[in-house]
């Protein structure tokens, strides 16, 4: 009994969680669609050459790119056999990337200004040991006053690495662990557990948070079957 509950618990933790892996089939060339166009908008903010053509072909290229995002999530072709918990990650995973392009192909064009990476201030204190607290070339701001502002990349790599990492951020944390995004909260920056100070630390607290919320999620479902409940009567 309790097996099964758990399993059912486990079902339903991996539709809402995550959805890709109970996605239909046919809704994912329509995802694959969007995701590429937002993808090459982002790369394209980066580069400062013909910057009104690139513009002009982010706004065309915005309207595709939420009808694909529209049809990956609101299509009426799906056969209905998932959970809701499906639906509902495929509807977030939609309204996050028509709200992305919207602020990537639109909003950013009113004032060009490009998200900019910040170096935390442990990273700005590393830098000056190295450089003797002379600024490192290439960055902005005054290292003594912890903010540190990192030039856009110009180089491929820089450039796929800078579009992969504001594509995936929400709240503007990065994948690397010296810097954050410019609009993050002042408290991303200067946030450093305990448990973050090795991958080991890490993954094991990052387990034993999970067999917590499975064991909570599991709790009110098992609980449930000590109890006999009446047949509804409508």
């Amino acid at each position: 009994m309790v097996a099964r509950s758990t399993l059912k618990t486990a079902r339903a933790a991996t539709a809402m969680f995550l959805p890709s892996v109970n996605i239909p089939f046919q809704a994912y060339p329509s995802f694959i669609i969007g995701a590429n166009i937002l993808f090459a908008c982002i790369y394209s903010t980066t580069i400062t050459t013909n910057r009104r053509l690139l513009a002009l072909s982010r706004m065309a290229l915005s309207i595709p790119g939420t009808w694909a995002f529209i049809r990956f999530a609101w299509s009426y072709g799906y056969t209905r056999d998932h959970s809701r918990g499906t639906y509902l990650g495929m509807a977030t995973m939609s309204l996050y990337g028509i709200m992305k392009l919207l602020e990537v192909c639109w909003i950013r064009e009113l004032d060009d200004e490009r998200p900019r990476w910040v170096l935390k201030p442990n990273a700005v204190r590393d830098m000056e040991k190295k450089t003797d607290g002379k600024p490192q070339p290439g960055t902005e701001g005054e290292g003594g006053q912890g903010k540190v502002v990192l030039p856009i990349p110009t180089d491929f790599r820089g450039r796929m690495a800078y579009t992969f990492d504001y594509l995936t951020t929400i709240r503007g944390c990065s994948w690397f662990a010296d810097r954050v995004w410019e609009f993050a909260p002042a408290y991303a920056s200067t946030y450093n557990p305990p448990w973050a100070s090795s991958s080991l630390a890490f993954l094991q607290h990052q387990l034993i948070s999970l067999v917590i919320q499975a064991f909570l999620m599991d709790l009110p479902p098992f609980l449930s079957t000590f109890k006999s409940y009446p047949p509804s009567r409508f």
